[in-house]
């Protein structure tokens, strides 16, 4: 999930200010407003018929929608919602008449295979939400929020998320009922929304604890200290790797020698030049063409650092030998996130964490009934 939402187009923000207007004809444009919206919001719901959802509770489910998914009426400026959740048999969840100037919070929940809920948090014990299985009511719950299904990690024509429309349009809408039931002024929900906006999410929490939006705020903030604590556990593989194959940048080939005393014997193999890129491998022709140990390295004729190292920590005929390369592939898979590594085929992988002392590049061969790991660190 991206940490920060885009800017609240203020645009769509300015359609409606303040309270129900006593004319007729202001009444007609309020409700011509609101009804739009509404319909706005039904229809990005809808681009999710189909499509597997799972709730915060790990319920699964296939969304559906009837025609009319989400409406408001004129009489009392109410909405309804309703939602078709098809698993074993027809569930449609039915909410009548919402006042979305009750809501206390507006928050982005997770995504699963491409949908995200926008989730309206209300005071405990407000929603009624009655379960109607096979046109049978069968329940009745009292939910903290309702939901709002949209796409997750598509854009419209404009290149604008959806999900990021999705939450723009629900807090237009939060807001302006509460500006029509006085809760807050025009002024303050543009203080809110400007605020909001410059995604500095400690203090909006710190200015506007009241707020809807505060609820965000304060997930931005979670989801960016989880990212960081699973992104660091990356890092510390990946340096831990690197540390006990002693690979550091930036050396030069003297502090590279000192530093790995045992990549020492390199300097006297034969060397390849690329394009200013000289190459030591120690390279065999007879017995095993895959020695334990430092195998290349690379130094840079512009910079005179050390840009490539290479070792080979398993090699030889025994029988062990795939069993410690499949066991090596195994751990490091199980300690790097899946998005970080890139898998090339035939046992070769590359590894880039953000952040981290190196990339990884990972691959296997096998001559003449020898095989072998090479770990290139760059």
């Amino acid at each position: 999930m991206r940490q920060f939402l885009t800017k609240l187009t203020l645009a769509l923000f300015c359609v409606h200010i303040g309270a129900f207007a006593q004319d007729s004809e202001d009444e007609t444009e309020n409700f011509i407003f609101y009804d739009e919206l509404t319909a706005t919001i039904s229809s990005l719901q809808k681009m999710t018929e189909g499509k597997t959802y799972k709730d915060a509770d790990g319920k699964m489910f296939n969304l559906a929608f009837p025609e009319t998914d989400f409406q408001i009426f004129t009489h009392d400026s109410l909405c309804d919602k309703a939602t078709i959740k098809s698993a074993a048999k027809d569930v449609i969840e039915i909410n009548e008449g919402i006042d979305f100037s009750k809501a206390v919070g507006l928050m982005v929940g997770d995504e699963f295979k491409d949908v995200v809920g926008v989730r309206v948090y209300f005071p405990a014990g407000y929603l009624k939400t009655v379960v109607v299985t096979d046109g049978v009511q069968t329940a009745t719950k009292s939910p903290d929020y309702l939901e709002f299904y949209c796409l997750y990690g598509k854009v419209d024509e404009n290149k604008k998320f959806y999900f990021d429309k999705m939450f723009e349009r629900v807090w237009i809408l939060i807001a302006n009922k509460k500006i029509d039931k006085g809760y807050i002024t025009e002024a303050q929900a543009r203080e809110q929304y400007t605020a909001f906006s410059k995604g500095d999410d400690r203090a909006f929490r710190l200015n506007f604890p009241g707020s809807v939006l505060a609820l965000q705020a304060q997930t931005n903030m979670e989801r960016k200290n989880k990212d960081a604590t699973a992104l660091q556990k990356n890092i510390d593989y990946v340096n831990a790797l690197a540390d006990k194959y002693r690979f550091k940048r930036g050396l030069s080939e003297d502090g590279f020698r000192t530093y790995n005393p045992e990549s020492a014997f390199l300097w006297h193999k034969k060397e390849y030049d690329r394009n200013g890129n000289i190459t030591y491998a120690n390279t065999k022709t007879f017995g095993n063409p895959y020695p334990l140990g430092p195998n290349a390295v690379t130094i840079n004729q512009s910079s005179g650092e050390i840009t490539v190292y290479g070792v080979i920590p398993f090699s030889g005929k025994e029988e062990q030998v795939p069993q410690q390369i499949q066991a090596f592939i195994a751990d490091f898979k199980a300690n790097v996130d899946a998005k970080y590594i890139k898998d090339k085929g035939y046992d070769t992988y590359e590894i880039e964490v953000p952040n981290a002392n190196a990339k990884i590049m990972f691959n296997t061969v096998e001559y003449n009934k020898w095989r072998a790991c090479f770990i290139t660190f760059y």
